[in-house]
């Protein structure tokens, strides 16, 4: 009988008032939201670790490609994929997949630049940017650089 007054009427002890319901739902769609944005925000952190990942393995290859052609066949120059320069007509420098490599239906675009350092070595430096539709080159690149002997 600890629920009923004198009277007979329902004390407001174990009843919630309309303001208590609303005030619980607010936090909870606030809980809720801030879950998601969370959500999304690993997604986007996600697309972009695949892009940088996929984005190095481009670069890893094309290096590859340079180092077992030898230093003889570098061409000292500056080549742009996104114009693009065409590769040297007596050496072939830079080797495919410049200027656009493909992998998993994404283009990279590459920017190759060797120099002469001495007579013996040259220094070759590649950009590696991610394309978005039109080709357009996005974001910042991934660098990767190295000086072979002959």
């Amino acid at each position: 009988m600890d629920n009923l007054t004198v009277d007979g009427a329902l004390t407001r002890s174990r009843a919630l008032s309309l303001m208590e319901v609303i005030l619980a739902i607010g936090i909870l769609a606030v809980a809720v939201l801030a879950l998601i944005q969370v959500f999304v925000s690993g997604l986007k952190l996600s697309a972009r670790s695949l892009k940088v990942a996929l984005a190095t393995e481009v670069g890893r290859e094309f290096m590859e490609v340079v180092r077992k052609r030898g230093h003889a066949m570098v061409a000292p120059g500056t080549y742009l994929g996104d114009v693009p320069t065409p590769p040297d007509a007596t050496t072939g420098f830079p080797p495919p997949p410049y200027p656009v490599a493909t992998m998993n239906q994404r283009d990279f675009v590459l920017v190759v630049r060797a120099a002469a350092v001495t007579p013996d070595v040259v220094s070759v430096q590649v950009d590696v940017y991610a394309a978005d539709s039109n080709g357009m080159v996005t974001g910042r690149p991934i660098q990767f650089g190295t000086w072979m002997h002959r």
